[in-house]
Formats: C-alpha cells, structure tokens, sequence
C-alpha cells in the first residue's frame, strides 16, 4: 500500500488510532522482535507525562502495567527529550507512526516501540486525509447531511453541557471575588455580559468599581442607584447644561463623600462608534440601575424561575423617565427604546443565567438546578451569528433552541477551527466509513 500520498499524519492521527485500536494486531511485533499483546490500552493523560496511563500489555513472555507514549515518528522521543525525563521511565510501549530510531529511558534500557503506518486500513487513511486537507472552517460539511442523526444530537448534547462547564471556571472566580455571596456574583456577572461583545471590559470593571453593600443599601431609591452607577462609570466628572445630568452628578458627590469610594472608570472607556443608540453604554447602564432598583435578590429570584416568560418581568422594568426621551446626557430624543428587549434578556439567559444556576447546581450536588440551566436554553430560540449561519448552511435544517447553539458554537471554536476532527464523535464516525 502506498501511504506516501496520504500525508500530512500528525501525532493527534496516532493517538486516535491508539485510543480506538483502529489497527491490525495480527503478528504484532515491537522493534525488538518480541511478540505485543494489547489487553488494555490506559486511558487518556490530559496532564504533564505520557499520553496514556494504566495499560496493560503483554511484550514477549511479561505482563507489563504502566504508561504508553504516541509520537509520529520515534525520533520524536529525542527530540523531545524524554530520554532525560524521569516522568517517561515508567514508559513500557511506544506508538509511532514510522520508527526511524531506537529509544531508551534515563537509565539507558530500550523502550519497545510498534509501528502503524503499515497496520491502518487504506479506507481510513483516506478517510482522515478527506478531513483534515480539507478546505473551510467545517471539515465535515460536505458530509453532514448523510449522518446519522443520532450521533448529531447526542455529541450536541455533549458539547452544550461542555459549553456550561467552560463558563463555570469564570463564575467561580467571581464567587471567589465576592467571599462566596452569590447575591453580588449575580451581580457581577450581569455586569459582564450587560455590556456585550464592545463594552464588556469597562461593565465588568464597573462592577467591580462599587461596593455591592452600597448598592444594596440604596437600591430602593431609583435616582441614586443612577448616580452611584453613572458616577462610577465616569459619566458624570463633567459639566453639561442638563439639569438630570446636574442633580445625579451632586448626588454621586455626596455619596462619595459619605462613603468614601473612588470612581475607577473614565468616560472615555466607553465605546459608542457603530451601537445602535438602543446597545449605548448609556441605557444598558440605566437598564442595569433598573434591574438593580426592581429586583431585591436577583439570584434568588432565579432559582425559583423556570422559564423564560416568567424572567421578562424583572428584567424589562423600564429606567427612569429621563431615559425614555435620552439616549445619552443631554441629547433628548424623539423615539427612545430604552427597555430591555427580547433578544437582550435572550443574551442575559444565555450568558448569566443559565450558566450561573447552573455552577449552582454542581456547587450545591442539586441535579435540579443543572436540569433548570438546561431548560432555560432549549426554551429560547437559536442564536443568530456568523458561527451559526454557517452550521445552518450544513446541517440541513437550522438548529432551533440556544441550547443547540450554544452546543455548536463550543463545537466550532474547540473543535471545527483547531481540525480536532479526531477527538469529535463526527470525525471518528467517519473515519469509519
């Protein structure tokens, strides 16, 4: 067979073809001539060390338990210098594509090596080259409406569940930062997505900014929530003709005076270029004064929430009267959408809500709140972005809820752009054809 045109193979082609045991072991020789048996192959080492742990293999007359190492070629061994790392002593097979050397430990003793390149159907060669030498974001677009359902929506599932598990590391910075007080983590976190994509950085330095204490304490008074909001956000160290603008700039004064914070941002940190005056940092800090004002405990009013009809309430109070006629101080507007709209609150569940009842529910050991995070995402609508209206050019029929594309977005920015095609169930499926 000739494989000389069916490369590029890469190390990642190896280890699959040693995870799955896609290859003959008919006369399974090392390159010391002594006979391998394979009872079991270890499994995966996402650490530091050798890729696999707690294999069992039988070379020549010895049961062997220990590591197993994957390299495309055995000169890889040298070239990383494992032969001087005491974490590769406890290497009893290597699994290479080619071997072209002989590889020893520390103390000098060989290490049996097998070789693949001659083990491996000709079919999933050609396979694995149709995947990873293909053109486009999606390696496996072209053979996505031929696949079995089931697999789809299963590794879906997966990748979703994945997605809500990335941003639990986040959240639990957050509670880290809040001394555990899921109240003002709430908090926190809805001023890191409040902001979206352009403002992100200067919400979730806002909310750091203010003592959550000190909004608690003033939250039922509308008007200084605004001030110390606004205040801190940098909007009010100027002077303009606006008597709104004047009144909640001598009330921030005050309430720093009496409290004594220090206003952290700068006015100029806030990015207005290309928002639709409806996105201004303006109104999503009025919004958030809202929410604030309206909502006493707002992450204890989640976890009694199941659906989204019964999130729009709280979260789509209107901001004072002077925002409904301003988009920004001193600019009165004719017609002003200054309440929270549909596909806003859709982002907030999708970013805050979900995720944060769900780090609740692993916290807690409640199986409940996860089942509840999950619910909250299949009863929205899919988004609507770049990554997705690429997906639904493929699939055949669009995903429907923004649990699925949130499962597809996790799929294409850890898998689909980095041609991990051999780690996602797709790949591996069709390598099997």
């Amino acid at each position: 067979m000739n494989t000389k045109k069916l490369y590029p193979l890469n190390e990642q082609f190896v280890h699959y073809l040693w995870l799955t045991q896609a290859f003959s072991k008919e006369m399974l020789l090392c390159d010391t001539g002594e006979t391998v048996c394979i009872y079991n192959q270890g499994f995966e080492n996402h650490n530091s060390g050798p890729d696999f742990g707690a294999a069992k293999i039988k070379i020549g007359d010895m049961v062997w338990n220990g590591n197993v190492e994957i390299h495309t070629r055995s000169s890889d061994w040298r070239r990383h210098r494992h032969h001087e790392d005491q974490a590769y002593d406890s290497v009893i097979l290597h699994v290479v594509w080619a071997h072209d050397q002989q590889v020893t430990r520390t103390d000098g003793t060989v290490v049996p090596t097998i070789e693949l390149k001659k083990r491996v159907s000709h079919n999933t060669l050609l396979n694995y080259r149709n995947l990873i030498n293909k053109s486009g974001d999606i390696a496996c677009s072209d053979q996505l409406p031929d696949l079995d359902k089931m697999i789809l929506f299963n590794l879906l599932d997966r990748m979703a569940i994945n997605k809500l598990q990335d941003k639990v590391g986040a959240i639990e910075g957050l509670l880290k930062l809040s001394k555990n007080n899921w109240e003002e983590t709430a908090f926190l976190l809805l001023c890191n997505n409040l902001g979206f994509k352009v403002n992100s950085a200067p919400f979730s330095l806002l909310g750091r900014s203010i003592p959550y204490n000190l909004l608690r304490k003033y939250r039922s008074n509308l008007f200084q929530v605004e001030a110390l909001l606004f205040g801190a956000a940098g909007f009010l160290d100027d002077y303009l003709n606006d008597p709104y603008h004047t009144r909640l700039r001598t009330e921030h004064h005050f309430l720093v005076k009496k409290h004594g914070y220090d206003t952290v941002l700068e006015k100029t940190q806030w990015k207005f270029h290309r928002l639709r005056p409806a996105n201004f940092p303006t109104i999503r800090i009025a919004q958030l004064a809202s929410i604030i004002h309206h909502n006493h405990n707002l992450f204890s009013l989640l976890l009694n929430t199941n659906n989204f009809r019964e999130l729009q309430q709280p979260f789509s109070y209107p901001p004072s009267s002077y925002w409904l006629s301003h988009y920004n101080f001193g600019k009165p507007s004719k017609k002003v959408n200054s309440t929270l709209g549909k596909a806003g609150l859709e982002n907030i569940i999708i970013n805050t809500l979900s995720p944060l009842v769900f780090t609740y529910g692993q916290r807690t050991e409640n199986k409940r709140f996860c089942e509840k995070a999950v619910n909250l995402l299949q009863g929205i609508p899919a988004e609507n972005n770049r990554i997705i209206r690429k997906w639904n050019t493929h699939l055949g029929s669009p995903c429907k809820t923004a649990f699925d594309s949130q499962a597809l977005i996790f799929l294409y920015n850890n898998y689909c752009i980095n041609k991990k095609c051999l780690a996602c169930d797709i790949g591996k499926t069709l390598l099997k054809k």
